[in-house]
């Protein structure tokens, strides 16, 4: 078994509700997860994320199914966790130098 990664689309917000589900070829009763964003947790037997999001980033999050008879493919979902809708950004990397 390989690497397969999720095609869904996982983008939310910082301080926002988020759930995701995973798409499987078989019905699953067990899963691992790694590499959740903070602010999240999942359901060990559904494998469902969900929470409110606390930092803002780009999260790999890998999780394996299992049925009884199973050993399912990692799966790697990729969350874009964006900032608070209006909170300011820095848009560049310019150093500014200066004495005081």
């Amino acid at each position: 078994f390989g690497l397969r990664r999720s095609s869904s689309s996982t983008t939310y917000r910082v301080g926002e509700e988020m759930t995701y589900t995973p798409s499987l070829p078989f019905a699953a009763n067990y899963f691992t997860v790694t590499g959740l964003p903070p602010g999240s947790a999942y359901n060990e037997t559904t494998g469902e994320i969900s929470g409110t999001p606390e930092t803002p980033g780009v999260f790999t999050v890998k999780l394996r199914p299992f049925s009884d008879t199973i050993i399912g493919e990692e799966i790697e979902v990729p969350f874009t966790i964006l900032p608070v809708e209006g909170a300011p950004e820095i848009a560049a990397d310019i150093v500014i130098e200066g004495t005081a």
